[in-house]
């Protein structure tokens, strides 16, 4: 819904233009009454601004969050602007339909003015007209994303495109990816766009990006801009450019569940034959791991238990053991998953991230934000105490019931083994609708009941 800023606000807001916005330029007396024309939108998951090919309808600044900038039918944002910038300029410049999509992935609060007033703004006071121009020529050299403070969380946006869109940027700083209950913090260092050192879990260098690309669980993340150093660009400590990590990235984490069926699941431990193999005569893509993991399954380690002792990603240990199963060198022993721990003991493991968690949601501004990262909290959360696959069921059977009532929620799914709602694909429709709120409601009351039934039936068996 679109209101009118109240007067109580226009302070804050004047301020805001005249430190942060692209209207800095003018006059403070201008500012002022400009703030009087202009009005607010709250947006949600999904919600869509302008459509390209739109006809242009004004100027548009981010007061607070992103959007993101598609362009013909990629389905892949292009880039991703931040609070303090503006977007609709080249519509007005070139009296032109729109040249790009803007979607909200997660929220933002978006000022508009109109395009009257815009073009009148343009038209008496140059500056701004050549500073609107200068803008566009950026632009279209695909350097959307300038300003710092891009942030949010990977349910609502795609990693992969945030890490493209500041390598496009040409800018230096660190992408961190903060910890959660299921995993370590993340950090990516970034010089002039080029991507100079990762780490995450164990790993560094490329290992640390692909086991990064392939984490399912939502977390926050935010890009902290830092000058650029001086003299020359300092030298990548990884093996491939960003657009070819980026890519084989994806193509592990896509074969990653085939891997792990074939070698008999996340508890899965070994048989070993009584000779050991001449590691040798092995295929040349395994002979350098297959000794080290080879030794690990001797101490009867299951797979969960191998990964993070094995200096690579994971799939390159899947990739491994699959290879060695294939050559009969082990045999996959499958046990039953290990019982959980009490719900006390999670909660002493996991200390104050339940409270970092709830903080930020406590700070999302619209409804529909703060409760699909309050349910998928939960669910996470949930998996610590009871297993993996039972958060699965309930929570993808939850959203295929309540789709029936909410036609909206079509555009959401389960991460492929995961445990949390994947929002990347939101629809406007999802946002726009006026009971998405009450309809995220009943998917989180259908999921909770669903879980609390499995409980019970599992007790009753007892």
């Amino acid at each position: 819904m679109i209101e009118s800023l109240q007067d109580q606000e226009r302070e804050q807001l004047v301020q805001f233009l005249k430190e942060r916005s692209i209207l800095r330029l003018l006059d403070d007396r201008i500012i002022h009454g400009l703030s009087l024309s202009l009005v607010e939108k709250h947006c949600g998951p999904g919600h869509i601004v302008f459509k390209e090919g739109d006809p242009g309808d004004g100027l548009y600044i981010i007061r607070h969050g992103s959007v993101e900038v598609k362009r013909k039918a990629d389905a892949k944002p292009i880039a991703y602007l931040t609070a303090g910038e503006c977007f609709g300029e080249m519509s007005l410049l070139n009296n032109q339909p729109r040249t790009a999509t803007i979607r909200v992935p997660e929220e933002a609060v978006i000022l508009k003015l109109s395009k009257k007033a815009s073009i009148d703004l343009k038209s008496k006071f140059p500056v701004l007209g050549e500073e609107l121009e200068k803008l566009a020529e950026q632009r279209d050299g695909k350097r959307a994303f300038k300003a710092p403070g891009l942030e949010g969380n990977t349910a609502f946006f795609d990693l992969p495109t945030v890490i493209q869109a500041v390598a496009s940027s040409r800018q230096s700083g660190k992408l961190n990816i903060f910890p959660t209950h299921a995993n370590p913090g993340s950090k990516l260092v970034f010089d002039r766009g080029n991507l100079i050192s990762a780490n995450f879990k164990h790993l560094t260098g490329d290992c640390a990006v692909f086991e990064l690309l392939a984490v399912q669980d939502p977390a926050d993340f935010a890009f902290e801009r830092s000058a650029d150093n001086d003299g020359k660009p300092v030298e990548s400590t990884l093996d491939r450019p960003i657009e070819r990590l980026l890519v084989e990235g994806a193509r592990r984490s896509d074969e990653m569940p085939k891997l792990m069926e074939k070698v008999g699941g996340i508890n899965a431990t070994f048989s070993t034959p009584p000779h050991i193999p001449k590691w040798k005569e092995l295929p040349d893509s395994i002979q350098s791991l297959a000794p080290k993991i080879w030794k690990l399954i001797e101490l009867d380690l299951s797979v969960e238990e191998i990964l993070p002792l094995v200096a690579v990603d994971s799939y390159s240990i899947l990739q491994t053991l699959s290879e060695m199963v294939s050559l009969e060198l082990i045999k996959p022993v499958i046990t039953a998953a290990p019982e959980a721990d009490a719900p006390e003991e999670v909660a002493y493991r996991r200390g104050d991230t339940a409270e970092i968690d709830l903080r930020r949601i406590l700070k999302q501004s619209t409804k529909l934000a703060r409760t699909l990262y309050a349910l998928n909290m939960v669910a996470a959360n949930l998996s610590n105490i009871v297993d993996t696959a039972t958060v699965q069921y309930c929570l993808d059977e939850a959203l295929r019931e309540t789709t029936k009532t909410y036609p909206q929620l079509s555009c959401l799914k389960v991460h492929t083994g995961g445990k949390t709602l994947d929002v990347r694909g939101a629809s406007s429709e999802l946002s726009s609708r006026v009971n998405s709120a009450e309809a995220l409601t009943m998917l989180t009351n259908k999921f909770l009941q669903l879980m609390s039934d499995k409980q019970t039936q599992k007790l009753g068996k007892c």
